[in-house]
């Protein structure tokens, strides 16, 4: 097992958990303390869920010197700790284009420090919008599976809070920005213009386009 920490001091915590995750994650682990207390909480039977190999978890900061050493390869998943958005989707658009990489997870994770970039998704369980406007950061897979990561602003304790979904999806491609229409429905705006419209009904998720285009549809999965 490969194990990078990215700012945090080694301690038998760490190891304990990255020892855990060898057993649930087969494989090479790059990652950092934090979003493995997170998904090893949230998320422990997630292998045998998504049938992985391999999971890596770093920082943008590092991530030249990860792919001047490894190159992705199918049925990879990436964690960003996206401190930069603008580098984050750059280097989604060099390195994981459906051309190269059909079956890697790109996940984007905002970063606690990057207050400014960071205008943060609703809780979907909720279905509560307190923001007008919210960056939708997530990646499509073969495995038509999506993770929605982001940290999500407590107005009464002024704070920010982990927020980590599993979507399964029929078919949808990469959005940018989610806004708050009149009703309770949630508009994406694609990069291509064309706007699709959330349509929530409890944990199940109708996407209609507003053009010709296809009916799409999302589903929740909690995985316990």
């Amino acid at each position: 097992m490969l194990l990078l920490i990215n700012n945090f001091k080694k301690s038998k915590k760490l190891f304990k958990l990255s020892k855990e995750l060898f057993h649930v994650f087969p494989g090479k682990i790059i990652t950092s303390i934090r979003l493995i207390e997170k998904i090893i909480t949230k998320y422990p039977n997630l292998c045998k869920f998504l049938n992985i190999q391999t999971i890596f978890f770093f920082s943008c900061k590092k991530i030249s010197f990860f792919f001047s050493i490894i190159k992705p390869t199918t049925g990879l998943i990436i964690i960003f700790e996206v401190f930069n958005f603008s580098l984050g989707i750059e280097i989604h658009r060099n390195n994981f284009s459906k051309k190269k990489n059909k079956n890697i997870f790109l996940i984007f994770s905002n970063s606690i420090n990057n207050q400014v970039e960071g205008r943060l998704l609703h809780n979907v369980f909720n279905e509560t919008f307190p923001f007008s406007e919210y960056d939708f950061l997530y990646c499509l897979t073969k495995s038509k599976l999506l993770f929605l990561n982001y940290f999500e602003y407590d107005l009464l304790k002024h704070s920010y809070e982990f927020r980590s979904y599993i979507v399964q999806v029929s078919y949808l491609n990469i959005s940018r920005k989610i806004r708050k229409n009149n009703s309770k429905n949630l508009l994406i705006k694609h990069e291509s213009k064309l706007d699709l419209t959330h349509k929530i009904q409890g944990k199940n998720f109708l996407i209609r386009s507003s053009e010709n285009g296809p009916k799409l549809s999302l589903k929740l999965v909690i995985v316990k």
